[in-house]
């Protein structure tokens, strides 16, 4: 896959996940998304969260803890 297709398919992963554990989701679509990728909301409550994704699971947070990862 290409980046863009992992930084897709990460964002999908992510929105799946909320909607799973009841939350109602907004994606943004299209080059100009500023601050952050998905909306996420919760009765009168909201959280903005960008996404980013790796085909290796290396974060820049979590490489030291996996083992294998670039």
């Amino acid at each position: 896959m290409n980046s863009y297709q992992v930084g897709v398919a990460a964002e999908a992963f992510a929105a799946a996940q909320f909607a799973r554990i009841g939350f109602d989701v907004s994606i943004q679509y299209g080059a100009n998304q500023p601050e952050y990728d998905l909306l996420v909301t919760k009765s009168d409550r909201f959280l903005k969260v960008s996404i980013k994704g790796s085909q290796d699971g290396g974060w820049g947070l979590t490489q030291s803890y996996l083992k294998d990862a670039k």
